[in-house]
């Protein structure tokens, strides 16, 4: 386990931030990529603190094994989304980042990658709007990548760890109370902030946090699954990876 990985560095992932400051919060983990939750290659870099945590492990370095991972990953996040009661919750999906080190991100392949990958997203979604207390939650959803990735027809360990424009490209992706289409230049860095001032917690001055909340709503009171329903949706790696 590498200390510095798993506290990045001092700066804590979001879900052990929530339940510092609000520990009855509903808390959830879901991915496939090892060191996000488990003890593996330095991780996790994900606590230990969440309420609910799947974190899987791919065992091969394949397209099919990353597939594969991903689909335990969806329906595990569907079947909780679905009957739990989270307040907040990362989702992480591999096959597009893989796919690019694997088959090469100009490809056919890469294309197929990102159209199931958007499908299984519109599986969590499905899933949040068939909550029976659905009509009565307000949910934010955040889809968001850390990196673009070189246009190679041809498998790469390092499709993505250059300073070229399409390498540095990412986006975020969002929808819930506060949310505008005219958001000048959303970062990553934004997603932390965006999440815990949805919860009605707050980014203290002290932890020294690049961004800042991209909701103009007014922050809730008080937060529960049952009366706010907020959580978010994340999908790809959270850093570089060979």
């Amino acid at each position: 386990m590498d200390a510095g990985q798993a506290t990045k560095n001092g700066y804590l992932d979001f879900l052990t931030r929530i339940e510092n400051q609000r520990a009855r919060l509903s808390t959830f983990l879901a991915s496939d990529w090892d060191n996000i939750g488990l003890g593996e290659n330095g991780g996790p870099i994900f606590g230990s603190a969440m309420d609910a945590n799947f974190a899987a492990r791919v065992p091969a370095e394949t397209i099919d094994a990353w597939n594969r991972g991903d689909v335990a990953v969806t329906d595990a996040s569907t079947r909780y989304l679905r009957r739990g009661d989270p307040d907040a919750g990362f989702v992480y999906l591999g096959l597009v980042d893989e796919t690019a080190h694997l088959a090469g991100s100009a490809t056919p392949t890469y294309a197929n990658s990102i159209a199931t990958t958007d499908a299984r997203i519109g599986k969590l979604l499905r899933a949040v709007r068939s909550r029976a207390s659905y009509p009565f939650e307000s949910w934010t959803i955040l889809v968001v990548t850390d990196h673009g990735q070189k246009p190679l027809s041809e498998p790469s360990v390092i499709s993505h760890f250059g300073q070229t424009e399409l390498e540095l490209t990412s986006f975020v992706i969002g929808a819930g109370p506060g949310l505008q289409a005219n958001v000048t230049k959303p970062k990553v860095v934004d997603i932390l902030p965006t999440v815990l001032h949805q919860l009605g917690l707050s980014t203290p001055r002290g932890w020294n946090i690049d961004g800042h909340s991209l909701s103009h709503a007014k922050p809730p009171s008080s937060a529960s699954a049952r009366a706010r329903g907020a959580a978010t949706v994340r999908v790809n790696e959270p850093r570089s990876r060979p």
